[in-house]
């Protein structure tokens, strides 16, 4: 606030930046796929500023007004420090590092080396993964990177399971279906039909093949894990 007037006001919804008020105007952000700031437009669509800079967020360069700090990964930039606001801790884009370490065992993987330095960013990829809060990178879906193939966890209101296989050997987590458990309850329900004509020894082999072929139709490790 500048004389008793708004200077800048930056809109948010669902955690997203959806535009700057700035100097009586409004603008729009226009960003890449890891939510760095590129374009800006105005009210009327016509661009009034792009942005351009290497992977880790350094050697940034902007043409025109730059009405608004946030801009590599969506983050605010101090202009006085050139460091930017990753939440828990701050970022130096010149280094491609954190300011400070990462909290012990936060982001850190046994079979990931990378991940076992403290300062690193994103282990040293910036242009697959982010980190929104500073504590753990996630990949372009938005989901916290696993290391172990077939590992299910809750995430964003769902259940996820890392197959290590996908993306071109790069791995990413992918949603566990709920078909499966319908098509457990369909089955479940013609075998208690079943059991009024079959002796308890078929009612067994019958149960253990609708098993099998349940398991088969499900995601891999869904029935080790107990789903």
């Amino acid at each position: 606030m500048n004389s008793g007037s708004w200077d800048r006001g930056e809109v948010y919804a669902g955690g997203r930046h959806l535009a700057t008020y700035s100097g009586g105007t409004t603008y729009f952000p226009h960003v890449d796929w890891l939510g760095t700031e590129r374009v800006r437009t105005n009210a009327a669509g016509n661009i009034a500023e792009t942005c351009i800079s290497l992977p880790f967020g350094d050697g940034q360069s902007c043409t025109g007004s730059d009405s608004s700090p946030m801009h590599f990964t969506g983050k605010q930039r101090d202009t006085e420090t050139n460091l930017d606001y990753f939440d828990a801790r701050f970022y130096s884009s010149t280094e491609g590092r954190f300011a400070r370490p990462d909290e012990s065992f936060a982001d850190q993987d046994t079979g990931d080396p990378q991940s076992w330095n403290m300062y690193t960013y994103v282990v040293n990829n910036p242009l697959l993964y982010t980190d929104p809060s500073g504590m753990s990178h996630l990949d372009a879906n938005g989901y916290w990177v696993g290391d172990s193939n077939g590992e299910c966890e809750q995430q964003n209101g769902g259940t996820v399971c890392w197959n290590a296989k996908a993306n071109n050997g790069n791995g990413e987590w992918q949603a566990r279906h709920d078909q499966g458990w319908t098509m457990v309850r369909y089955l479940l329900a013609c075998l208690g039909r079943a059991i009024s004509f079959c002796s308890a020894n078929c009612v067994f082999h019958l149960f253990l093949r609708i098993f099998s072929v349940v398991c088969l139709a499900l995601p891999r490790n869904f029935c080790k894990d107990g789903g």
